[in-house]
């Protein structure tokens, strides 16, 4: 019987992570390994694993991450209900003075159903930069640029756009 819900919804959650941290002098490592399972009904339950890297060396920091999805029942598999996915992004970022500069890409592929061979995909490019006016008190942009192709060639299900963000980031 389902508490606080209905009967048929309840999950089971598995989460571990294990993250390590080390700084010597100006150079910084910081990586991170999880997984993650969801068990419930079969439209419900996934398992994934993540990593992620980052190293530091002064005023730049590079870091690298990766994720890999996939179902944990049978039959959900290349149908609209599919958890694959699998996701990588990379990027790089300086600091300087008041000055943050950075560069990200990411990728990610997931198949979904259709009589059409081949994967739905997105990729992201990102620029942006942080200045620092006072304590506190930053001044901020990003520049981005998103490419989403489908496994079919319909206009509606492939596009692509740009956008840019600027701001004034105020904390206390």
């Amino acid at each position: 019987a389902a508490v606080g819900g209905n009967d048929g919804t309840e999950n089971q959650v598995y989460d571990a992570m294990v993250s390590y941290e080390s700084k010597l002098g100006a150079t910084s490592l910081k990586a991170d390994v999880g997984y993650h399972e969801v068990h419930g009904e079969a439209n419900a339950s996934l398992k994934a694993w993540r990593g992620g890297i980052n190293v530091g060396f002064g005023g730049v920091t590079v870091g690298l991450g990766y994720k890999d999805q996939s179902d944990i029942d049978t039959g959900k598999g290349g149908t609209n209900d599919s958890d694959e996915e699998t996701v990588y992004d990379i990027g790089v970022s300086f600091k300087a003075g008041g000055w943050t500069l950075g560069a990200t890409y990411l990728h990610g592929e997931r198949p979904l159903a259709s009589g059409t061979q081949g994967d739905d995909e997105v990729d992201k490019y990102s620029l942006g930069g942080k200045y620092a006016l006072g304590p506190g008190i930053n001044l901020s942009s990003q520049f981005m640029y998103v490419d989403w192709d489908n496994e079919s060639t319909a206009d509606a299900d492939n596009n692509d756009g740009w956008a840019l963000i600027a701001g004034v980031e105020v904390s206390f």
